[in-house]
């Protein structure tokens, strides 16, 4: 079918007037993409002799049923007659995901980054596309994406970031569909926290869901207002009642049913005034802790041989196998009652628990109320390995995971760290491979979906997996290559080859164990004997797989990549990754500095205050390079500027003689 001939249109697109917000938004993105590929713009006009019509499938006769046997949310449908293409959606998501289908697959136009320079597009005078008839369905339902102000600052005059809506597009763009709206720190203040309200029609408008909230627990049982009347809702610590988040994680007093109930009021407040939310978070605060206050001990049943590892007074820290034994059972017991006050008036909202960190196994005896979607975690799994690697400390979450989609099939998702936890501070974690066999097997499992762990400021770094995953959702037959490749092929186009290379490369290194340095034990922080071949997500890892031999060959593929750039847009895109380069190579260099001062100062050596300088030396030359880059999407900012490199300028003068 002829749509444009040397920049005239041949058809028309065919979009109901009254359709929903999303198709009306998935009719302005075909029309707005083909003019950037032909210069043409094609007339919107219902019933047009030669169209490309856009329909709900309850709106069309011809293909509703189609539909029957595929699911009723996300499903579409693409076909074509000799006058007419059809992208019908099963909902209006699903239709949206059609548009952006047909685009990418017949007017070959690729959204692998954010923004303009995410977008490949080769301009044409003429399109004539030939679309077999295409039946499609995501092969995993649940394909989160978080987001907070913190990394994706929304301006308080009511604004949105540029960051917030490319995020929002890509989402689209790639067919994910849940935006976990993290609306920052728990004391956010409330004008902030209207302003992030200010994305969820944003969201709405391009088909995807909503799940509001990430630790939560400060935010729906506020302090600033509780605390002075109710200083009984929150934990008690050490004697005393805390209004500050102490302890972190559960922070509030469980065995209170108030508490529930407050807690429970707030939500319901938030969903009347914003109803586009579809899932809402019970995720506790980050950290560890738990109230110790009579009433919540007396619903704890400790075996004989319970032990704690944590300092007197300090009791709220375990190893895994020393942990509380009933601290997840509190949890469950209290999303419950919370879920069952919401579910009274709610029942449409699911409510999202986190099984995280010490409280990630299933809690024996008590089962999740119906409206509650479980979400784990593998807090601190290893990467290097697949989760169900026979000689590795991720045989713990193996177990787990196994346990909990037994219980709960089909409503289980997973918190993916694909970018290494926020702590990772922008530094490579090339996971593609682990993760590609992952969900493999996780969704033979009956694992529902995934939660990424995401921020738009390192979006260069970690971009190549999220875009794997996307692709993997709706294909998990398909090859590491075919979920891989595309990413490189769209954004850096004549220059792909020496960069999938340089990832390669990454990839291989991360993996094997050949590269690990003599000092281990002092170069990665998380080292430990009996696990000493696994990979942890922590930034001096890096030190494990980079060495000066991985940074010459990186630095000539770069080389390579910059010679074969000759368009702006993959100039542009390739500075961008030499830009994280240069930064990862300074990390580096400090780590190695840093893994041997940490072993002249075990040795007493009188060498290590000049080591320690060293280190300070190389740290203030990173933030100096961080605060310089004019990029938003190569480093985060917040965590890795403000936060990691002062600390880790901080811990070695504090170490040094």
């Amino acid at each position: 079918m002829q749509i444009v001939r040397q920049g005239n249109a041949c058809c028309g697109v065919d979009v109901l007037p009254d359709a929903p917000p999303p198709v009306l938004y998935a009719a302005e993105e075909l029309i707005r993409f083909l003019k950037s590929k032909t210069g043409c713009e094609l007339p919107r006009g219902e019933h047009a002799s030669k169209s490309i019509v856009l329909r709900l499938a309850s709106d069309s006769e011809r293909y509703r049923s189609d539909f029957s046997g595929m699911p009723a949310t996300e499903s579409y449908i693409i076909d074509a007659d000799e006058n007419h293409l059809y992208l019908v959606g099963a909902d209006p998501a699903g239709l949206v995901y059609a548009v952006f289908d047909f685009i990418n697959d017949e007017a070959d136009v690729g959204f692998a980054g954010l923004g303009e320079l995410g977008v490949r597009l080769s301009p044409e005078s003429s399109l004539d596309v030939h679309p077999r008839k295409r039946q499609c369905s995501p092969q995993i339902a649940y394909r989160g994406f978080t987001g907070g102000i913190l990394e994706d600052a929304i301006e308080t005059a009511g604004g949105l970031s540029p960051l917030h809506l490319q995020r929002l597009d890509w989402m689209a763009q790639n067919r994910m569909n849940y935006y976990v709206l993290d609306p920052g720190v728990s004391t956010i203040s409330p004008n902030d926290f209207r302003n992030v309200c200010r994305l969820l029609p944003e969201v709405k408008r391009r088909g995807l869901k909503v799940q509001w909230g990430h630790h939560c627990w400060m935010r729906w049982v506020p302090p600033d207002r509780y605390f002075d009347e109710h200083p009984e809702y929150y934990a008690l610590i050490n004697g005393g009642r805390r209004g500050d988040g102490t302890p972190q994680q559960l922070c509030l007093c469980t065995s209170n049913p108030a508490v529930a109930r407050v807690m429970a009021e707030n939500i319901l407040r938030m969903l009347e005034e914003f109803p586009e939310v579809d899932v809402v978070s019970l995720w506790p605060e980050d950290g560890t802790g738990m109230c110790e206050c009579d009433a919540c001990q007396k619903l704890d049943i400790l075996p004989e041989d319970y032990v704690t590892d944590a300092a007197p007074g300090k009791g709220t820290h375990y190893t895994r196998s020393r942990r509380h034994p009933n601290k997840t059972i509190r949890y469950a017991r209290f999303v419950n009652e919370v879920a069952r006050h919401v579910g009274e008036v709610r029942a449409d909202v699911l409510l999202s628990a986190v099984f995280y960190h010490d409280i990630d196994a299933p809690p024996k005896g008590v089962t999740l109320e119906p409206n509650i979607q479980p979400c784990l975690t593998h807090y601190w799994r290893c990467w290097r390995h697949p989760l169900d690697h026979p000689d590795c400390e991720n045989g713990y979450y193996n177990r787990i995971t196994s346990e909990w989609a037994e219980l709960y099939p089909g409503r289980l998702v997973i918190y993916e760290y694909f970018m290494g936890m926020s702590c990772y501070s922008s530094l490579p974690w090339p996971l593609v491979p682990t993760m590609h066999s992952d969900w493999r097997r996780y969704i033979e499992m009956g694992i529902q979906g995934a939660v990424l762990q995401s921020q738009g400021a390192h979006f260069t770094v970690y971009g190549p997996t999220y875009s794997a995953f996307a692709r993997m959702s709706w294909n998990l037959n398909a090859s590491i290559d075919e979920v891989a490749h595309p990413y490189f092929d769209d954004l850096y186009e004549e220059a792909s080859e020496p960069i999938r290379r340089m990832v390669g490369l990454l990839e291989n290194r991360f993996v094997s164990e050949e590269h690990d340095p003599e000092n281990l034990k002092y170069v990665d922080s998380s080292y430990r004997s009996e696990f000493r071949h696994c990979l942890f997500p922590v930034p001096d890892a890096v030190a494990r797989f980079l060495d000066a031999e991985a940074i010459a060959e990186i630095d000539s593929l770069m080389q390579e990549a910059e010679a074969l750039a000759s368009q702006p847009r993959t100039r542009a895109n390739v500075a961008k990754v030499h830009a994280a380069v240069n930064y990862w190579r300074m990390a580096f260099d400090y780590f190695s500095a840093l893994g041997r001062f940490r072993q002249l100062v075990a040795e007493a050596a009188p060498q290590a205050n000049s080591a320690g300088e060293r280190c300070l030396c190389l740290c203030e030359e990173i933030i100096g390079y961080i605060d310089l880059l004019p990029y938003p999407d190569v480093v985060s900012r917040e965590m890795v500027l403000r936060i990691y490199w002062p600390t880790q300028h901080k811990q070695v003068r504090e170490q040094m003689v």
